[in-house]
């Protein structure tokens, strides 16, 4: 009897939190639906026609999973009855792998993620899609990158600067475009000549960074033959060292005896080491594959790394080649706590809820994944002139992020539930600077991937299930031996 009531109270508790967050999504959706519409009655607008099922159903399915429903899938939501039927769809979608894979393809084109020809492709692709399915907060998820450090197979998220390895500076302007929406690359060599940011102010905001330092190790079975080759080296070099010279040499008997000594050391050292040489080469033959998978990138941050202004700096504000020290380009204070790096300050103070373009940029990109089209267009250009179509409703939108932890998924799921994203699309295009008042989504082209996924669809009954057999398997493998290979 025990068991049975608490089993009741259980349900009856569980029951109850999904009723909450159900109605915290429902009035979530309605504020934004209350918004649009205050616009549309000041613009003179109505809003399209409420979809219906099967339109609706096909465009959650592209919209968040990316591809078409399958038959079954389409039949059985089309059968259903419940009132509740379109949120507990969109849930669903939101908890498949479905989302994980249609996501990655859009943030992996936000963040320029490459797998070819990068060692450390592989283990920052497992970042990314470890972080959409987990939900890794948004906050969290940039900072991991910005601020990541240690081996590419324990921390796949030092991929962010080992795909631009090398190019600092570009990594910077690159940074600020995606997560700040704002184009400071101009400002490299001169001032920019259409916002107000300096050529300082791009070098101020490098000097965060100047201090990052990529590496190749070796580990596993490889770093140690590595290890030993180095130390037989060494070994000879001590055992075969030149003699000293006689303090008094008395004859020329004893100098020749010297020359002696010091040609029979040299033969052999010279046998010793070409000895050794021969030894590495079998070695760099027979472990040719092995040692390209041992060797690793490791990200290191070293404080002491300075940035300068380049030679050709011609403002009054400083003198070319002068060392340059970090600061933030707007909004709070970006100071490095007690026992923080100046990356970790940089981290920081970039994902951070007192960093409105920060706010404004992410909740930009995903309505636009949910609507077709951005609140500002476009939404890696912010200047302090910029007025979106809706302010309020930007506005709003902002603090809903905030309020939400950075919750992407829960973001998304109250776009979905608006009665808005559940109209008819709008068909006619909005001409660049022509403001969208969003009556309903916009009528989009299926990308690239959602049309070969959407042929998948018809002829594989679980097209979200991973692809063992092929690609998704090679590099589960390529992960799981890089691992491996890495040094405890």
């Amino acid at each position: 009897m025990k068991g049975l009531l608490a089993c009741s109270m259980i349900v009856t508790f569980w029951l109850g939190t999904l009723a909450r967050a159900d109605t915290e999504v429902s009035s979530a959706a309605a504020e934004i639906d209350a918004l649009l519409a205050r616009d549309w009655a000041a613009n003179n607008l109505m809003p399209n026609a409420p979809a219906d099922d099967d339109v609706f159903v096909r465009r959650i399915f592209l919209d968040v999973v990316g591809r078409i429903p399958t038959t079954r899938e389409a039949e059985e939501f089309l059968a259903s009855r419940e009132d509740g039927r379109r949120a507990a769809l969109i849930d669903k979608l939101l908890d498949s792998e479905g989302y994980v894979q249609n996501y990655f393809h859009y943030w992996a084109d936000v963040l320029r993620v490459q797998s070819k020809g990068q060692r450390t492709g592989p283990a920052y692709v497992h970042f990314v899609k470890d972080a959409l399915r987990s939900n890794k907060r948004y906050d969290m998820f940039v900072r991991e990158m910005v601020a990541g450090d240690g081996k590419a197979w324990s921390d796949g998220a030092i991929g962010y600067y080992t795909r631009d390895r090398g190019m600092p500076l570009d990594n910077m302007a690159s940074t600020v475009r995606v997560f700040l929406g704002t184009r400071i690359e101009c400002a490299q060599c001169h001032n920019h000549p259409f916002d107000k940011w300096t050529q300082m102010q791009f070098y101020q905001m490098a000097a965060f960074t100047s201090g990052v330092e990529i590496r190749d190790f070796r580990g596993g079975v490889t770093g140690g033959i590595s290890d030993l080759l180095r130390d037989q080296g060494m070994a000879i070099r001590a055992t075969f060292k030149q003699p000293e010279w006689p303090k008094n040499p008395t004859t020329e008997a004893d100098r020749l005896a010297y020359w002696a000594e010091v040609e029979k050391l040299g033969r052999a050292r010279r046998a010793a080491e070409e000895a050794l040489r021969l030894a590495e080469r079998f070695y760099n033959q027979a472990l040719s594959e092995s040692r390209g998978i041992g060797r690793y990138p490791k990200l290191t941050f070293d404080e002491r790394r300075k940035v300068t202004l380049p030679p050709d700096y011609k403002y009054d504000d400083a003198k070319p080649k002068s060392f340059v020290e970090a600061a933030g380009m707007m909004g709070h204070a970006c100071t490095p706590l007690p026992g923080e790096t100046r990356v970790q300050a940089y981290a920081r103070w970039l994902a951070n809820p007192e960093n409105d373009r920060f706010n404004k940029v992410v909740v930009n990109r995903l309505w636009k994944k949910a609507f077709g089209l951005a609140l500002i267009e476009p939404l890696d250009d912010l200047t302090d002139t910029t007025v979106a179509v809706n302010p309020e409703l930007l506005s709003h939108l902002e603090k809903l992020m905030v309020s939400l932890n950075y919750d992407m998924k829960a973001y998304l799921r109250i776009l979905f539930n608006t009665s808005t994203y559940q109209r008819q699309a709008s068909h006619e295009e909005v001409a660049p600077g022509t403001p969208c008042h969003f009556t309903g989504p916009l009528l989009r082209r299926m990308t690239a991937e959602q049309l070969w996924d959407s042929f998948v669809t018809l002829i594989n009954p679980n097209p979200d299930m991973l692809n063992m057999t092929a690609r998704e398997y090679l590099e589960q493998r390529r992960l799981a031996v890089e691992k491996i290979a890495a040094p405890a």
